[in-house]
């Protein structure tokens, strides 16, 4: 019932959005074909683990299952939980055990979709780089940038407790707010 509930109210705000996209697509893709100079490395980076990722999915299950429990980790962490275990298959499943508190849960539970940690960690390292290496560190982000959207694409679409132990109507939102951002 709830599924139902949420499909009625979360459709008509997707379906204006994905109109919002079409009218302002031709701006962003003019803003890259301008740019083309600036993010060339970056959109290769992304092109290329994107298709090396739906090319060779099962070869990167138990690297997907590793991240994705380890985001929930750093999450609970930046919450200040106690993470008592860590457990990743090689099916993609895995857990993790925290205890200490409440706050943050929703924050923990989508941190896997909404938190490319590996992304960020490899553009502080390039702060700390040589300016000549610069096109090296904006591949390495398309690279980990793509491994994070197709994974998270891959896992959202597919049963996930942690879309699902929430209130469909609270975890909804910021999924679609963070895919479409």
């Amino acid at each position: 019932m709830i599924r139902v509930l949420s499909y009625i109210l979360w459709s008509p705000i997707l379906i204006l959005f994905a109109l919002y996209l079409v009218h302002v697509g031709d701006d962003i893709i003019a803003f890259f074909l301008n740019n083309l100079d600036l993010y060339k490395w970056f959109i290769a980076g992304f092109v290329i683990m994107s298709m090396v990722e739906i090319l060779y999915k099962k070869s990167f299950s138990l690297l997907k299952g590793l991240t994705h429990e380890f985001a929930h980790t750093l999450v609970s962490w930046m919450f200040f939980r106690h993470v008592d275990s860590f457990h990743t298959n090689d099916d993609e499943s895995g857990t993790v055990y925290h205890r200490n508190g409440w706050i943050g849960d929703i924050f923990i539970s989508l941190a896997p979709y909404c938190f490319p940690y590996i992304t960020y960690l490899i553009m502080a390292l390039s702060l700390l780089g040589a300016e000549e290496n610069l096109e090296v560190f904006k591949f390495m982000v398309g690279v980990s940038f793509g491994f994070h959207v197709t994974t998270g694409l891959d896992q959202t679409f597919r049963y996930q407790t942690d879309t699902h132990k929430r209130p469909l109507l609270m975890a909804q939102p910021i999924l679609s707010v963070d895919w479409g951002c």
